[in-house]
Parts: structure tokens; sequence; C-alpha cells
């Protein structure tokens, strides 16, 4: 095991010439300015929230939003709204796709609904932090209530106990899954009765926002009912683009355990985006020929895991080059029909990209 640097600031400005990093974890850090060359970057992920990003002198900070928002469409609407009628019509979305995610991780065992994936929060503690966000943000800060916070809630993971006890909070627990959405519930119903209210003249209304404990070195901010409830908001829309794609690692490796069986999900996956190529034919000619492709190593005599590995080679080039897998998308007149089909795009990519991870 690596060492451990947290909270340090002992690299600011150094220097790395030919040191290695393989399998290094930058959580939570300050890396603005970070300049990497003549360095090998091979299944390097990254996440977080990104300013200015160029990989070999191409700038495709746009084009990362371009595609978060082209599958997740209610990224757009969020950023979209102005008045009370669209804080509405954004909350009515939320509630929606929540119950269809909740739906979705009921079909998981329990003891899968508390499982890491890659060590992000599980979908309990994704829970536990949208009742915390909704109480900092609604109960406190719009609502001004003495005592906002419930115990099952979850702040950020560089949260100091201590603080999060002093709110009343529990960062231990271990809630059910009915607890949560009992709790999930009452603040969902919460933050709906302040959208049903809202007029254009009340978003404007300023809310004293005083900072919590442990942060007491920041200064009180005046923000607006509706500064707020974009939080909330915000943080409900990408806390869920987490948790689906946390669920479909789950559901890969819970229903196909074992290179045979990430074989047979793989052939699957394949198989659905074969037919979506078919079904979509215009430009897809290309895709669908290399699709053919791996269907046929997956068909082989080959061994599983020789299978999958030159399987997942040659999708990963579906993402190189100027025009890419990325760029392909369901077109649907209806805009809530486009946005379901073009997840569930995603999702079958995503299963055939876990399922073919060597």
């Amino acid at each position: 095991m690596g060492a451990d640097y947290d909270r340090s600031d002992a690299f600011r400005g150094a220097r790395f010439t030919g040191a290695d990093f393989t399998g290094a974890d930058f959580r939570d850090c300050d890396l603005r300015q970070v300049k990497i060359t003549d360095s090998w970057l091979s299944d390097v992920r990254v996440s977080g929230l990104v300013g200015t990003f160029v990989v070999n002198d191409v700038d495709v900070t746009a084009y990362v939003e371009g595609e978060l928002d082209r599958r997740h469409p209610e990224r757009v609407r969020l950023r979209q709204m102005r008045t009370a009628d669209d804080y509405r019509a954004m909350r009515d979305t939320l509630e929606r796709l929540w119950a269809e995610t909740v739906d979705r991780a009921r079909r998981l065992p329990g003891p899968a609904l508390h499982q890491r994936v890659d060590d992000e929060w599980s979908f309990i503690e994704t829970l536990r932090h949208l009742v915390y966000a909704t109480d900092k943000w609604a109960g406190h800060a719009v609502l001004d209530k003495p005592a906002p916070y419930h115990p099952l809630g979850l702040p950020q993971p560089d949260y100091p106990p201590a603080d999060a006890t002093a709110l009343g909070i529990n960062i231990d627990a271990d809630p059910s899954l009915t607890e949560m959405l009992e709790v999930r519930r009452d603040r969902l119903a919460l933050v709906r009765g302040l959208v049903e209210g809202l007029t254009d003249t009340s978003l404007e209304r300023e809310c004293l926002r005083v900072p919590g404990p442990g942060f007491e070195e920041y200064p009180e901010e005046t923000l607006s009912v509706g500064r707020c409830l974009r939080v909330v908001m915000k943080e409900e829309c990408e806390h869920r683009r987490y948790a689906v794609r946390d669920l479909t690692a789950l559901e890969a490796e819970l229903a196909y355990a074992g290179a045979p069986g990430r074989r047979a999900a793989a052939t699957d996956a394949v198989g659905k985006l074969i037919q979506i190529m078919l079904d979509y034919g215009p430009g897809t000619q290309t895709w669908y020929r290399k699709l053919l492709d791996i269907r046929d190593v997956l068909a082989s005599d080959a061994s599983d895991e020789a299978a999958l590995r030159d399987a997942g080679e040659m999708f990963a080039t579906f993402y190189h080059g100027g025009r890419n897998f990325s760029d392909f998308y369901i077109p649907d007149e209806d805009y809530e029909a486009q946005a379901s089909k073009n997840r569930e795009l995603s999702d079958i990519a995503r299963t055939l990209r876990e399922a073919t991870r060597s």
C-alpha cells in the first residue's frame, strides 16, 4: 500500500520527473494549473469541477460538457431555469428521474445498496447526502429552521466528524433503504412545498446563510431563494448521474460474476448495440461493422479471458479519433423519449465496457 498524503500542501508547485504514479488516487485535491507533459496516460479517469482542460493541445472542456448534456439533458434544463414555472418543471423532472432510479435500485439485493463502487458513495450514502443538502440549502438557508439537520444526513467527506455531531448528524449511521426513503419523502415534500409556492418575485428574496460548525472562518453571505434551490436541484441532478453509473456497475457485477458471465453480458450488450445501429442506419455503418467484428470475437473459440480482452480493446477504439461513438445519439421528436432512449444507449455501452474491462 502506498503512502497516504491527507490535507497536505507539500506538493504545491512541485515538479515530478520520471515518477511512477501507477494506481495513484487523487481525491478531493486542488489540481489547478497542473501541467502533465511527456507522460504515459492510459486507463486514466478524471472527474470533478472541470474548468479549462487541455489534452494534447486540444481544449476538450466544451466537448465534455456537451457530452454530459447529451446524455443527461436535465442538466440543460437546470441551467436554463429562470422563472418560478421553470423551477416547478425542473422539480417534476427530478422527482420522476429519481423515482425511476429508486425502482432500479430496489431490484438489487440489499447489501449491494451499501456497496461502494471505486470507493464512491454507495446508493444509501448518496441518499443520505441528498438529505443533508436539502437540510442545508432549503431547511437552513431558505426556511431558517433552528435545527434543520436530520441525523441520517451525510455531509461531504471532508466535513469534520465533531462538527457533524454538533449539527445532530450521525455520520456512522447505517440506515436501510426503507429508512432512507422515508426521510427522502419528507425532504422531497419540503422542497415541493417551497417550489409550488414560488413566484418570480419570491425567487429573488434574500436569505442569510450563516456558516455551520467547522466553517466559522467563512463570512455570512446573502443568497437568493432561487440560488439556494438551484443548489439543491443541482445536487439531485449530479448525484443521480453518479448513482446511475454505479448501479450499472453493480448490476453487471452481480448478474455476470466471473469471466463466462462477463462474456455473456458483453455478447448481450453488443447484440443490443447492433440492433440500435440497424434501427438508426444513416451514419452508423462503420460502427455497425466494428460491432459485428466484436460479436465474432466474443463468439469465437478463444478463452473467455482472451475474448474479453480483445473485445475490450476493439470497443475502446470506438472512442478514438475525431468523430467517435460518443457523438452518436438516438434522435426523437419527443424530448422525454429522446432522453430515455439515449440513457438506455449509454447504459448498454457502459455495460459492454465494464464486462470487457481487463
